[in-house]
């Protein structure tokens, strides 16, 4: 006696499934980006349904997708996945030192108006206020009719007593560095 009940259970939803009509039946079907390009030209082009769309691709061979032969009516297209776009490349990395023999004035063609100069006894001091340190770059007095170069560059936290971070101000100088922006911009032609 138990052994016609479990079995009539067992087979019960195959029998549901087996009776509903065709047009209730649905596949999940994920398309290639051909396939679905192909598809979605066709329905904005021609007043037609997604499913009609499909069938009629899948019929005249337009595409690769593979779908079941009963298949009668479609549920869902999954477009493919949008391409990543690569993470912009890092800030450029500049250490106060490697702006070390360069001319005043290349000093202020790249990073600017300095925010503070200072003129003590010939010894001149750019000073570069960044987000994360104060930079001061040193021009010894040179001899009249040459250029004045930078002779040393002294990094430092923006707060007293607190420890310098080096990684942070050689992101924040190459920022503000133009020659260094130039570089990694592409040629606009």
């Amino acid at each position: 006696m138990r052994l016609p009940f479990i079995i009539s259970i067992t087979l019960l939803p195959i029998v549901v499934t087996a009776c509903q009509p065709p047009s209730a039946r649905t596949v999940d079907v994920t398309l290639d980006a051909e396939t679905t390009s192909t598809v979605l030209n066709q329905v904005a082009a021609e007043d037609t349904s997604i499913a009609d769309a499909v069938d009629q691709v899948i019929d005249h061979g337009e595409g690769e997708a593979a779908l079941p032969a009963d298949n009668d009516q479609l549920a869902a297209i999954t477009p493919p996945p949008e391409p990543e776009t690569p993470p912009p490349p890092p800030p450029p990395s500049l250490t106060p030192n490697d702006v070390v023999g360069i001319e005043i004035a290349d000093l202020i063609r790249r990073f600017g108006e300095p925010d503070y100069i200072r003129i003590d006894a010939g010894v001149e001091i750019y000073q570069y206020r960044l987000s994360s340190c104060v930079v001061d770059f040193v021009a010894m007095p040179v001899p009249e009719g040459e250029a004045i170069v930078v002779t040393s560059a002294h990094p430092r936290h923006r707060q007293i007593n607190t420890a310098y971070d080096g990684p942070s101000c050689h992101l924040d100088l190459g920022s503000l560095d133009r020659d260094s922006l130039d570089k990694d911009t592409p040629d606009e032609a």
